[in-house]
């Protein structure tokens, strides 16, 4: 691409010279009549299938508004964009022209522009490189969906830090985001009259044209947390990485029965998804929900359940205040459909609610872990487990060392047997068509069709496409500590749920009596929770009249970036800080691990480990998203830490840290500013104070435990400063 004015001039209105080019070079032989067909001309379009795109582009940018300035060919971060929240924006900051991947120099925005040629061609040469081994792949006996499916995932590597359109006001809408709604719209469009396709590019009008779904899976939190302590390390992460891999396969099945690439996947992440679909698939979403709740009813109980939601959207609600309204109509609908779990169920529910469902109070077939009974519970490793506990604990440990996640999309999807008992969670998944596994090596191409993703930028050079096997990259935040030979040969003689035998090729995951012992000081373990601070507002408001379903997506996989790429490389830093800091901990080795990442994804997170590190976890991932979201002062987060002995309830651990985060929420300060703090041992503490705590801090640990040799102040030092802290709150709060 030469970026000069007459190819720029040539670009902007006569791309179809560009389309025709990049298509002969990219599409396999036996789609490009139909691809240059369908995309030839979209400021003249001369077909139905040209219309459409065309439509669908207009449709996806709202009001694209030409600046009539030279803008940078580079692409502004979205939060700079963010002007509807009751704090400045902040100056523009630009994302690198780079290939995708998980490292500071890539996905963080910088002041500096690069406008240079070299740097959009190395992304070009870089792109066609990949694109012609996938062309290839697919020549002679290609598979559609899965070359789809695959392009899509390579204009996520390469794109998505170019603008859209850099002529417009703001170039803030990357081409991937762009790209990929603008399908998701032409596949809803294409079923419409032609007639009505040719009025809605003449003319505004308020005529429906797609269906906003929505999908959030509720009963998240007690499903992941209210198991015993027994095997919780290893099934607590296999649990979490369950609901992420379900939220996945629901949408993809979603999708299935309607026909649908994955293009019409807005967002889908942390429980939740929302599509696009035709306006034809109402019918179909009710079946499909109707199937959805049988299935997780079955093998759930009622734990979990699928609140789906249906709204329509019109041309004219693409944009602004309307767009705002018409997703908000769309949240009030899941929230109602939330507070009547399974009413599409109906006569249904009578026999599943009303007949006993256990088998006749049997302690042996008790599971320790989930507390209810399952006739296939077994012992294992000296504690009783149902298959579905043992299934989780299984896959937590399979997390250990993964390098890929494969998911086939199966020949048939596992009929539902009422009679028999729950699953374990391949069962599940197996019920919506798809096969997961998590590896450490791309397994063997079994003839079905399949996507493998790889969990680690340095993965990604295993992958290469073939017609029945798309690959791409999967955000997933993946730092789980196991035992070392030399802790268990320390520990053996103390913990008693370590294996008998250390095995090397598959060590056992730490457990959370380990971390408490191996914390500084006291012996505790902590939990953090934070989560961004009035994220509902900045996605409603924060982009005020610029609202557009392209800014909406491409807000939505920047959040995504942080929360599930970034976050991997702050826990695993902070981990190498505790290794360093050995004074204090009782047999930390060079290759001890003391954070857990539990789960990290949307805008929240939960993550365990030795208590003395959560506050320093806290205090990065606050700083790094400021940094991430260009210094915007609306952009902040808020979290709770609480420390509880190795053998404490999860469930209560889990509600103890929830109800710190929440403390931390409710601060108000005397300028009227709220949230954006910490709460740690029953102190709510604003970040800006944050620094002076820690100084404070580390006074008092080295008066105590000096390391220079000095001789230490005696620690009631410590008892006694809080005592004066307390007479002097008391005496406040009389006065």
């Amino acid at each position: 691409i030469q970026w000069d004015k007459e190819a720029e001039a040539e670009f902007k209105y006569e791309h179809a010279l560009y389309t025709d080019g990049v298509v002969s070079q990219i599409v396999p032989e036996q789609w490009r009549e139909a691809v240059r067909g369908a995309a030839g001309r979209h400021h003249r379009p001369t077909n139905h299938l040209e219309r459409v795109v065309s439509l669908a582009d207009r449709l996806s940018a709202g009001e694209r508004a030409d600046s009539g300035d030279k803008q940078p060919k580079q692409l502004q971060s979205i939060f700079c964009s963010l002007t509807g929240l009751d704090t400045p924006a902040p100056k523009a900051k630009y994302l690198p022209l780079k290939k995708l991947a998980i490292a500071e120099d890539v996905i963080f925005p910088s002041d500096e522009i690069d406008d240079s040629h070299k740097a959009y061609e190395k992304l070009w040469d870089g792109f066609l490189a990949e694109a012609q081994l996938l062309k290839a792949a697919h020549e002679k006996n290609g598979n559609l969906a899965v070359y789809v499916d695959s392009l899509l995932n390579l204009m996520q590597q390469y794109t998505w830090c170019i603008p859209s359109a850099y002529y417009q006001s703001v170039p803030d809408v990357s081409l991937y985001d762009h790209s990929r709604m603008t399908a998701a719209l032409a596949a809803c469009l294409v079923d419409l009259p032609g007639a009505t396709v040719q009025q809605l590019l003449n003319e505004k009008s308020d005529e429906p044209v797609a269906l906003l779904v929505g999908g959030d899976i509720s009963g998240v939190q007690d499903f992941i947390y209210t198991i015993t302590s027994q095997g919780a390390a290893g099934g607590l992460r296999g649990r979490s990485m369950y609901l992420q891999l379900l939220t996945e396969v629901v949408a993809r099945y979603l999708l299935d029965e309607m026909g649908l690439p994955r293009t019409n996947v807005v967002y889908a992440s942390g429980g939740h998804f929302f599509l696009l679909a035709p306006l034809s698939a109402a019918e179909t979403l009710a079946e499909v929900q109707k199937t959805v709740s049988r299935i997780l009813l079955h093998h759930h109980g009622g734990d979990l359940y699928l609140a789906l939601a249906v709204d329509a959207i019109h041309a004219n609600e693409f944009a602004g205040d309307r767009f705002r309204g018409r997703w908000d109509s769309l949240q009030k609908k899941l929230q109602r459909q939330k507070e009547q779990k399974f009413i599409e169920l109906k006569d249904e529910l009578t026999g599943v609610l009303f007949e006993p469902k256990e088998h006749g109070g049997n302690e042996e077939k008790m599971c320790a872990v989930c507390q209810r009974e399952h006739p296939d519970t077994r012992p294992q490793e000296g504690t009783r487990k149902c298959p579905v506990c043992a299934g989780f604990e299984a896959l937590g440990k399979d997390l250990r060392k993964a390098r890929y996640l494969t998911l086939t999309r199966l020949a048939n999807r596992a009929a539902l047997d009422p009679q028999k008992p729950a699953g374990d969670w391949r069962r599940v998944l197996a019920h919506f068509g798809y096969r997961a596994e998590v590896s450490q090596t791309v397994p063997v191409a079994n003839g079905q069709p399949r996507t493998v993703l790889a969990l680690k930028d340095e993965a990604m050079a295993g992958l290469k496409p073939d017609e029945g096997q798309s690959v791409g990259r999967q955000l997933l935040v993946n730092v789980t500590p196991v035992v070392t030979g030399d802790e268990w040969k320390q520990f053996k003689a103390e913990i008693d749920d370590l294996p008998p035998v250390y095995d090397h090729e598959h060590p056992p995951v730490k457990s959370f009596e380990m971390m408490t012992r191996q914390s500084r000081g006291i012996k505790r373990l902590g939990i953090l929770r934070m989560d961004v601070d009035n994220l509902g507002n900045i996605i409603g408001q924060g982009l005020g009249d610029r609202l557009t379903l392209s800014r909406l997506a491409t807000l939505s996989f920047s959040l995504s970036l942080f929360f599930e790429g970034w976050m991997e490389v702050i826990a695993e830093e902070v981990n190498q800080t505790g290794r360093g800091t050995k004074a204090g901990r009782k047999h930390v080795n060079d290759d001890s691990d003391l954070v857990y990442s539990i789960y990290s994804g949307g805008d929240d997170l939960f993550f365990v480990g030795a208590w003395d590190l959560m506050p320093r976890l806290a205090d990065r991932i606050r700083r790094d998203l400021a940094g991430y979201a260009c210094e915007h002062p609306g952009i902040h987060v808020s979290g709770g830490i609480a420390l509880i002995p190795g053998k404490y309830p999860l469930y209560q651990a889990a509600d103890d840290a929830a109800e710190a985060e929440s403390k931390a929420k409710s601060l108000r300060r005397e300028n009227g500013e709220r949230k954006n703090a910490l709460a740690f041992l029953g102190q709510v503490i604003p970040w800006e104070k944050f620094d002076d705590v820690q100084k404070y801090a580390d006074t008092l640990l080295e008066l105590v435990e000096p390391d220079n040799g000095k001789k230490a102040v005696p620690r009631q030092l410590l008892r006694r400063l809080e005592e004066l802290y307390i007479e002097f709150n008391e005496t406040r709060q009389k006065q």
